[in-house]
């Protein structure tokens, strides 16, 4: 795959799970503004993410590149509806 390129994809997605290992940059917003933005791999770290996401999670990467995401803790969520997960559930369900 060519590295440069005169070409920017924008890539829109609600899920860890769907950032490409091809990706060099990384944009997060929250509320309508821009939260960090810069090299992916700077951008999914545990700490970062844990601030981001206001409950602390683990980010990892599969043997193919792939990110994850998982709770660090047991955590409850109590809201319209219930949401618990035993440590290492999935946050995206």
């Amino acid at each position: 795959m060519a590295r440069h390129t005169d070409m920017t994809i924008i890539y829109v997605t609600h899920y860890i799970e769907e950032i490409l290992p091809s990706f060099d940059k990384t944009m997060l917003m929250k509320d309508g503004q821009i939260y960090a933005q810069g090299v992916t791999s700077d951008m999914l770290s545990d700490d970062l993410f844990t601030s981001f996401l206001n409950y602390p999670v683990h980010i990892s990467r599969d043997i193919d590149g792939y990110w994850q995401a998982k709770l660090a803790v047991e955590a409850t969520f109590r809201n319209d509806s219930a949401f618990t997960s035993s440590q290492g559930g999935s946050i995206n369900g």
